[in-house]
């Protein structure tokens, strides 16, 4: 009786060890998923930034390109004013 039930013990505690074995097996496993899921989303984070600042710089380009076709627009304009003040007092138009 004794002897069986020492034997249930050693097979009880044999079961233990090795479910404790293969937990952190599994824990070692998810340990490195986990690290290689952060780097993922580090590495993402840091795109996501140079494309934040560069969507920014296209914006601020836009802006500089309406602000300057703007002002081209209008000295155009101006000198086609000029150019016709000028053909009219010489009566050039016809």
């Amino acid at each position: 009786m004794i002897v069986s039930l020492c034997f249930c013990i050693l097979v009880l505690l044999a079961i233990v060890v090795r479910l404790l074995m293969k937990f952190r097996r599994q824990q070692k496993v998810f340990q490195s998923k986990i690290k290689s899921m952060q780097d993922t989303i580090v590495e993402i984070s840091r795109k996501h930034i140079e494309y934040q600042e560069r969507l920014q710089l296209a914006d601020e380009l836009d802006q500089s390109l309406k602000s300057i076709k703007a002002n081209l627009s209008t000295s155009i304009f101006d000198l086609n004013f000029e150019l016709m003040e000028t053909l009219s007092k010489n009566n050039l138009l016809k």
